[in-house]
């Protein structure tokens, strides 16, 4: 009987320890969805206006001529 009190207790104290992390998994699941959101609107972006192969001066003139986009 005695060590289902420890017991109980150990794990009454192991609850509230993680509950404390609760925001920390929230931010960290926000932060991984937005993360996953943002690199779909790039390959879309990538796609509908595809940066120049090589060379600095085309990358200029792509930029120049593609404001919208960017």
């Amino acid at each position: 009987m005695n060590t289902v009190s420890v017991e109980t207790a150990r794990s009454a104290s192991v609850m509230s320890a993680d509950s404390g992390w609760r925001d920390f998994y929230r931010v960290g699941a926000i932060s991984a969805f937005l993360f996953v959101i943002l690199n779909i609107v790039a390959i879309g972006l990538d796609l509908a206006a595809p940066p120049p192969v090589s060379g600095g001066a085309a990358t200029l003139e792509f930029i120049a001529s593609n404001r919208q986009a960017i």
